[in-house]
């Protein structure tokens, strides 16, 4: 029977992207597993066999696949020698090389089951984001056990926080000083007054007013929820503009993980939202979309293990 031959130019514009897309995901699929064959080809010496002068020259000519892809994905098989279902993953090309690449360096640090959990279903970057999290944490644990840096010591010469060279040394850290504000701080400073000690209390006194205004507006969130409850309407989905610049007071632009120097892209709920039907401020965090990613990883695991009792 001859094959149907496809009529492009009958074709709608959807049906040409739709077919592009479905041809451009079996592509992604077979080269998955075309590469995960490279390391037993390159035991075996099959490509020889074949008339192939290295494994590099085999796949390429088979499978369009570079020098370096295949030297990466033949270091990782090692790597996973003591991880025979990351292994398999890999040699049946259920995930790509580079997410398999990303969680290398934390092989031995977490159960498999989680990390495949997590190939399987975090995209690539969230799955760096992740691996970063980790290692810094990690960090921090071997520092002093907790998750809490060590304080450093202060020398005599680091006793004032305003001498010329500590300023050089805070703004080539990023925190910059306008002109003004330091040269205020400079003549409190040489009138014998502990600056240190006003922007501790500055910092105290915004933290205490971030803590006051939150607990007003949980409070008026609350009592708005509940006149829509009386009132048989449903709750909004929508986050206030109130909520969302006490938010951006708190946190600036950035994602809330204290680490993260990433855009905030989410107003993430800790609280579900499905569940809890509010938006408590105190129950509210910015996130990063990797972080985003992460924080509903870490919610879908918690509910299918409360599912499980």
């Amino acid at each position: 029977m001859a094959k149907k031959i496809l009529n492009i130019k009958r074709l709608s514009d959807k049906e040409i992207y739709e077919l592009s897309k479905k041809y451009g995901l079996q592509a992604k699929a077979w080269r998955r597993k075309f590469v995960g064959l490279l390391p037993e080809i390159q035991t075996r010496g099959l490509y020889e066999k074949h008339g192939f002068f290295s494994i590099y020259e085999y796949a390429a000519k088979l499978g369009g696949v570079s020098k370096k892809q295949v030297q990466r994905v033949i270091q990782l098989e090692k790597k996973l020698e003591e991880k025979p279902q990351l292994k398999s993953i890999l040699i049946n090309g259920e995930t790509s090389v580079n997410k398999l690449i990303k969680i290398a360096p934390i092989l031995d640090l977490e159960k498999e089951k989680d990390l495949i959990n997590k190939v399987k279903n975090l995209p690539c970057r969230t799955l760096e984001t992740y691996v970063r999290d980790f290692k810094y944490e990690r960090k921090l644990q071997d520092q002093n056990g907790l998750f809490e840096p060590k304080k450093r010591p202060e020398s005599a010469h680091m006793s004032t926080l305003f001498k010329i060279k500590e300023v050089q040394k805070i703004n080539a850290l990023g925190l910059q000083l306008d002109e003004n504000i330091y040269q205020k701080l400079l003549e409190l400073q040489d009138k014998g007054i502990n600056i240190n000690e006003i922007l501790k209390n500055a910092l105290e006194k915004r933290k205490e007013e971030i803590e006051t205004e939150k607990e007003d507006l949980a409070k008026e969130i609350l009592e708005k929820e509940e006149s829509r409850i009386k009132e048989g309407k449903l709750p909004s989905k929508h986050v206030s503009v109130k909520i969302k610049k006490h938010l951006k007071k708190e946190h600036g632009n950035k994602c809330s993980i204290k680490h993260c120097h990433k855009d905030a892209t989410t107003i993430h709920h800790t609280a579900r939202f499905s569940l809890s039907q509010s938006h408590n401020p105190k129950f509210l965090a910015p996130l990063c979309s990797e972080h985003h990613n992460l924080a509903h990883l870490v919610d879908e695991k918690y509910r299918q293990h409360k599912n499980r009792k």
